[in-house]
């Protein structure tokens, strides 16, 4: 068992802790999405499908996903529920954004999901397209199993 609240730290708006990772460093990053209306959420999910798989303002789809092989083991995107602090009763959708990497790797894994969060180019419909048939065809897959 860890003392969790003697080893918490807020760093530059960051909380950090030192629970053992086995020396993997796992930043997440979260937005609230309470004002999102159903519709938005949806569309909100599937942008977590894109993410990543899209090229942004500053490199191709190719370099980045390259880039997020050479310095990360894991990144990833999704919508889900965060209960209140103070009133476990009420949630609120929220959407995360998480790296896993190497301690030295941390500030390549922050900026690689700040350029897919901010500078993902969404103006390519066929890739879109293409994705969205990916998606569907593995869930009709899981459906059939």
């Amino acid at each position: 068992m860890y003392n969790i609240l003697g080893d918490l730290q807020i760093h530059s708006g960051i909380l950090l802790h030192q629970l053992p990772c086995s020396g993997i460093v796992y930043p997440r990053i979260a937005f609230s999405l309470s004002d999102f209306t159903a519709e938005e959420l949806v569309q909100a999910n599937m942008l977590c499908s894109l993410f990543g798989k899209l090229p942004t303002d500053r490199c191709s789809a190719l370099t980045l996903q390259q880039e997020i092989k050479r310095y990360t083991g894991r990144m990833g995107f999704s919508i889900s529920l965060r209960s209140h602090p103070k009133d476990p009763s009420r949630c609120a959708p929220m959407l995360s954004a998480h790296v896993a990497v190497l301690p030295e790797n941390v500030e390549k894994g922050l900026s690689l999901l700040a350029e897919i969060l901010f500078h993902t180019d969404f103006s390519q419909q066929e890739k879109i397209e293409e994705i969205a048939q990916q998606i569907e065809l593995a869930v009709d897959r899981k459906s059939v199993v």
